[in-house]
């Protein structure tokens, strides 16, 4: 906290309020981590006749004639905040003697200190926000550094103090006095900028902004590992020939360069958020003419209001920028309404700005009198530093050679990303000179030569492929090398490549007799099994294309499959008969292959008929938008690149077998059908039915299965079966390809962590419009350690991926977009469906290609990423809006995935009980949790609007007929979930502190409609009305909050309990134990290091602990506590044993749970049973203090460090212990999964030696399993 220094009243010479900006820029200071975002610097080299003395009485000579260089600012406290006059006060001024400097370099380096040193300095704007540091050079010339904070002054303000600096100087250096006129006091413009109707503003802002629902923020853009240490800046200087155009332009439309280059930043922003309406800050002098004087005083003047920009995609610019004309004029009369305000009547609510980005038009006449200074001292040169709150802050610079000046945040933006902005905003620019009748829609912001890099990196996956060779002809060839070799197993069956070919040309030559002619539909309704490879072979020989219908789908579905793709043969098998012919469907003829097979006497030779690479292969039928299947037509020779591509890059050879488990309805089953086939190794069927993982298990370890493909969902079941059994039976597994959803990387480490695991993992993508795989990423051991999101990667051969805005314009590196896919790939559309084709198949030009392509467009959005390969974010459809921002459902997925007790989940947008839009996530957990406690944790990692409003539990959740997640079938959220509101909570919940905020509360926001668990800013609170909630809790609880904290606990009932755990938890002594098995402590080793060793207890022995549980009334931990306190005391021969745990525990009346520490002393004195001790700390759990560890304050009595401090934790609390891990010498880690429970027992090894810890291990199983024993 700033120690507030008492003022002498009789020096005070004013009393002001702020003006709302002034607030504003308060409320940033404040809330600031650690860079003061409006810290300004202005370094200024001077030569001539140096005197430092004269240079200071030349300021003192400024400050008396220009009040806000005395003035400081004072809130703490305070209801609101206030600027104090002062009628005396020594601007601050360092005067460094350096001596004689010539060489600039050695100059530029001292410079570069001082600026340095001078920003971490920082400013304390309660004492001086405004001061002096000059270098002095030998007295020919020097360095002078004007700091100060912007609520003081603005740009303007700051040309006026160097004119009068610089008249005083010389007037002192020539022996005259200088007389400053008069200057207006900053009070009228205080008392200005509050006037005003307040309702005619809010109808004109509100009807201004009507219609605009998502807040304009620009995307991270961040590409270079480089260290954040300070803002950015970059200049963007527009060449001179477009200077000439842009100022005939203006002429031409009675236009400003202003108005041109609003339009033109605004434009850029609807590229770059994929908005046709977006809304920036520009700002305005503040000046009004009104108040004489007002040009020649200093103060912070300056405001910064919205600008929209909104155009639809068919609107030319030339009426774009008439638009933006009028919007200007229009606005001009409510100019000084505060941004606070205008918060409030957008709709949105101040907790967030409107925007991100500020474009300043900086026409204040510092470089003319900078320029035009002379006399004593010459301004060689000078340079400014400024921050803003804003994350990028344009400032066109009106010079001989206009320029812009990119200011940024480099958390958020680095240089690439800001040049290739300047680039982007210098293209549309120059297209809006050259082309003013140009739809928005057909604006482009890419350049040439970057367009053509786009585009020419498709040309790296350019390969030859066997175009003419038919996929049957291919396995033909397979079957002369070699025929004898086993082609197909199931179960006890086996097929070799031979009679595989002989029986598929038996049955094609029936075919060829049925009718069978090239392209015709086939069905095939047959489970997966010998005949069904038989029959899929024979009907792609007889130049067919097969449907496959799974038999388990509902007869509803098959009977619309067999209607809509208009099968009049079909092949089946003689179960499925009656389902089939319940459908009546007249002219079809049904073949069951188990009766047709064997009696087949047709000839056994190869077809030989004409090949035409298009000739269709087959028609998948998926889910549609409109409720209904679509059957996707896939060509032959596009199958047939899928597989070159991916037999040669996964090098399949004969030693391969393939296991089909996925469906022959799902497209990733094709290629895993036919590559082994035409590779010469082995495709083994997994049985039909549900999955049994035992016997998957069993299988691959049996067979030796050394490929697997299937939907990520599918195999994690796999690893969790495996995971007590060390993954023996996986260990032939060479590669997992998995696809159809984005993969949960941490199911995969238990596996890819073990030393069985050899095997390499791959990300495929594709659309079954694209002939299953289109892009594909080998995911690396340090993505799954890392826990990173995994890319889709780049394109196979011959396939193309493009990132398109919504208008089809190429898009750059970084940004978001869909993903459009062309190539060879490219199925031939949907069968008997031509309208939906024309929907999703489009053609147009990409870029600088003249010719149209067909592309597909697949609704998923991506972006390129740093490394060039591909970034899935969700679908474009899953998008939702939530109180204006633009949220993607699947960002929020990834984070509650790193939760470590949730094991999937989906977010959904929904319609709360209130009728707004919100966010509710559904989970499934390997044990209960409470909702607060899964926002409580994404609260830490996301911004507040992507918390999902309600969490719904589930243990499993529907999936499509595919297996794929039917998002359409999640149950709506009950009402009764939603948080009560405050009018119906019972005040008697409320406990002292909670009231006492309560009523602060209702002081500030001037009303009584929030309940306890309601944010502040959803409730009318905003950024000045928080700084005025932050004062008056100061005054109730002193020095207990920042105003940072209001933030992170935004509610009266979070906040409550932060107050309560600051006011009675301060130090904390953990006591330690006399324990035998203690090394002999080195004094001079202060590291604290770590050993583990684990063990696994089974599901049926964690089954046994939850009903002993169960029976005492405790949870499962309070079980396995009392058994390691036991062990403790047993060793160590003492009967108080000290203990700590970290568990979910209740904290407050509604019994709301959270992680918690506690620290306790377990007297078995009298204690002669486990049911006596269960129960004991199971008290102690319930009734002992309870400790949050970001409160807390440890100690360790150092004359006592040989004694050992134990902790007891879930693997939950992992993240919280990692701060404070090195205070506990011996920590047992309890998790909870599907296969049982897992301890993890982390030592300290100066204290305990590996033998040693163990022991104890061995010794805490053997009773927890002779426990179990007694208890059955």
């Amino acid at each position: 906290m700033i120690a507030v220094e008492k003022l002498d009243k009789s020096n005070v010479e004013d009393l002001l309020s702020l003006t709302l900006t002034q607030e504003g820029i308060l409320y940033h200071y404040l809330t600031a981590n650690e860079k003061d975002p409006y810290f300004e610097q202005l370094c200024i080299h001077l030569t001539g006749d140096i005197r430092p003395n004269l240079i200071k009485e030349a300021w003192a000579r400024v400050s008396r004639s220009n009040e806000m260089l005395r003035t400081i600012f004072r809130w703490k406290g305070l209801e609101k905040p206030v600027q104090i006059v002062l009628k005396q006060y020594e601007i601050p001024i360092t005067i460094l003697e350096l001596g004689l400097v010539n060489h600039a370099a050695e100059r530029d380096s001292i410079r570069l200190s001082m600026l340095e040193q001078d920003r971490k300095k920082g400013l304390d704007i309660s004492k001086a926000p405004f001061r002096i540091t000059l270098c002095n050079f030998g007295g020919k010339s020097c360095e002078l550094l004007i700091s100060h904070h912007h609520i003081l002054y603005d740009g303007w303000s700051g040309g006026i103090l160097i004119k009068e600096l610089l008249e005083q100087y010389e007037g002192l250096l020539s022996g005259y006095k200088v007389q400053i006129s008069p200057k207006m006091k900053f009070k009228p413009f205080v008392k200005w900028s509050r006037s005003g109707d307040k309702q005619k503003q809010a109808e004109f802002w509100k009807n201004y902004l009507v219609g605009f629902d998502t807040r304009t923020t620009l995307p991270v853009l961040r590409e270079s590992d480089e260290t954040i240490e300070e803002g950015g800046e970059w200049n963007l200087v527009f060449p001179k020939e477009l200077q000439t155009e842009m100022h005939r332009f203006t002429i031409r439309n009675e236009i400003t360069i202003a108005m041109l280059l609003y339009t033109a930043w605004g434009i850029v922003l609807q590229k770059y958020t994929r908005s046709n309406d977006v809304v920036f800050g520009t700002t305005v002098s503040g000046r009004p003419p009104g108040l004489e004087g007002i040009d020649q005083a200093v103060g912070l003047f300056i405001q910064t209001v919205p600008l929209r920009v909104k155009g639809s995609p068919d609107i030319h610019i030339s009426n774009l920028l008439q638009d933006v004309k009028k919007g200007l004029k229009e606005r001009e009369e409510f100019e000084r309404t505060s941004l606070v305000d205008l918060f409030q009547f957008s709709g949105f609510g101040s907790g967030e700005s409107l925007f991100d980005t500020v474009v300043i038009i900086e026409n204040y006449p510092l470089d003319e009198r900078l320029k035009k200074a002379s006399g004593g001292l010459v301004i060689d040169q000078y340079e400014a530093f400024e921050r803003t709150h804003y994350d990028l802050t344009l400032t066109v610079l009106m010079k001989e050679a206009l320029q812009i000046r990119w200011t940024y945040n480099k958390e958020c933006f680095d240089l690439n990303a800001i040049q290739r902005l300047g680039r982007h905003l210098h293209e549309v620019v120059h297209e809006m000179v050259r082309a003013p009748d140009t739809a928005l829609k057909n604006v482009r912001m890419l350049g040439l030569d970057e367009a053509t890099v786009l585009l020419n990196e498709q040309l790296q996956f350019k390969a030859e492929y066997p175009y003419n060779l038919g996929l049957h002809e291919w396995f033909e060839l397979q079957v002369e090398r070699s025929p004898e070799n086993t082609a197909i197993e199931f179960g006890n069956q086996k097929m070799s490549y031979r009679l595989l070919n002989e029986k598929s040309n038996q049955l094609a030559w029936l075919l060829i007799n049925k009718g069978v002619v090239e392209n015709q539909i086939v069905g095939v309704m047959v489970e997966r099994s010998i005949e069904m490879i038989v029959g899929i072979l024979a009907i792609v020989k007889a130049g067919g294309a097969y449907v496959p219908i799974d038999p388990n789908y509902p007869p509803e579905r098959v009977s619309y499959l067999l209607r809509q793709a208009g099968i009049s043969l079909l092949l089946s098998q003689s179960k499925w008969l009656d389902i089939i012919q319940s459908n009546k469907l007249a002219d079809l003829e049904i073949l069951p292959l188990d009766q047709i097979l064997p009696e087949l006497n047709t000839s056994i030779d190869n077809l030989k008929f004409p090949y035409d690479p298009e000739r269709l292969l087959y028609v998948l039928y998926t889910s549609g938008s409109t409720g209904q299947p679509k059957g996707v037509m896939v060509h032959t020779h596009s199958f047939v690149n899928l597989l070159q591509w991916f037999t040669s890059e996964f090098q399949l050879d004969e030693a391969d077998r393939l296991l089909l488990i996925a469906p022959t309805s799902f497209d990733l089953a094709q290629k895993n059908l036919f590559s082994p086939l035409i590779t010469g190794g082995t495709l083994v069927i997994y049985k039909p039915g549900v999955y049994d993982y035992k016997l998957m298990s069993a299988v691959i370890e049996q067979q030796q299965i050394t490929r697997i493909n299937c939907a990520p969902s599918a195999f994690y079941p796999l690893i969790d079966f495996n995971l007590s059994s060390g993954f023996t039976k996986l260990s032939s597994i060479r590669t997992v390809f998995l696809g159809g959803e984005p993969i949960q990387v941490n199911k995969l480490i238990p596996w890819t962590n073990s030393l069985t695991c050899q095997a390499e993992i791959a990300n495929t993508y594709g659309p079954t419009e694209c002939t299953d795989i289109a892009t594909f990423y080998r995911i690396a051991s340090k993505d799954i350690r890392t826990g990173m999101s995994i890319p889709i990667g780049k394109p196979i051969a011959n396939a193309e991926a493009y990132v398109l805005d919504d208008d089809g314009n190429l898009l750059p590196r970084g940004l978001v977009g869909e993903l459009y896919i062309g190539g060879v790939g490219l199925a031939k559309g949907y069968y008997a469906a031509d309208h939906l084709t024309e929907e999703r198949f489009v053609f147009g030009n990409v870029g600088i290609h003249k010719q149209e392509m067909k592309l597909y467009r697949t609704g998923d959005l991506v972006r390129w990423g740093k490394d060039g390969n591909l970034e899935y974010l969700g679908r474009s459809d899953h998008q939702a809006k939530i109180r204006g921002f633009r949220v993607e459902p699947s960002e929020i997925e990834n984070q509650l995935l790193q939760h470590p007790i949730v094991l999937e989940a989906v977010v959904l947008e929904r319609l709360n009980d209130r009728g707004d839009a919100a966010l509710c996530a559904y989970i499934i957990t390997n044990q209960p949790i409470g909702a607060e406690s899964v926002k409580n944790f994404l609260l830490d990692r996301l911004p507040g609007y992507m918390v999902p409003e309600d969490i719904v539990f589930m243990s499993s959740f529907p999936l499509s007929p595919n297996g794929k997640l039917d998002r359409k079938s999640l149950a709506e959220p009950d009402a009764s979930r939603y948080i009560a509101s405050s009018a119906e909570m019972d005040t008697d919940v409320a406990n002292q502190t909670e009231i006492e905020l309560s009523e602060i509360w209702k002081k500030v926001l001037a009303h009584d409609r929030f309940g306890l668990n309601d944010p502040f800013f959803e409730v009318g609170g905003n950024s000045i009305s928080l700084m005025q909630l932050h004062a008056l809790v100061e005054r109730v609880y002193p020095d207990h909050i920042q105003i940072t904290d209001l933030f992170t606990y935004a509610t009266i009932s979070k906040l409550a309990v932060f107050i309560d755990s600051k006011v009675k938890y301060r130090d904390v002594m953990l006591q330690g134990l006399e324990f035998p098995l203690l090394n002999d402590l080195d004094s001079n080793s202060k590291q604290h290091k770590g050993a583990a060793i684990g063990f696994h207890m089974t599901v049926e022995q964690r089954e046994y602990v939850k009903a002993i549980a169960a029976s005492h009334s405790i949870v499962p931990e309070s079980f396995f506590i009392s058994i390691f306190v036991f062990l403790l005391s047993e060793i160590s021969e003492k009967s108080t044993i000290p203990m700590n745990s970290l568990l979910r525990v209740s904290v407050d009346q509604l019994q709301q749970e959270a992680l918690r520490l506690q620290s306790y002393s377990v007297d078995l004195t009298g204690i002669t049973n486990f049911e006596s001790l269960y129960e004991l700390i199971s008290r102690f759990q319930k009734t002992g203090e309870s400790l949050d560890c970001d409160f807390v304050q440890f100690k360790r009595d150092a004359s006592k460090d040989f004694r050992l401090v134990p902790l007891f934790f879930t693997s939950e609390a992992a993240s919280i212990l990692l701060p404070i891990k090195q205070w506990f010498d011996l920590r047992i880690e309890m998790g909870a999964s599907i296969t049982g429970y897992d301890f993890v027992f982390t030592y300290n090894e100066e204290k305990l030696s590996h033998a040693a810890v163990r022991d104890l291990t061995n010794r805490y199983i053997q009773l927890i399993e002779s426990i179990l024993s007694y208890s059955k």
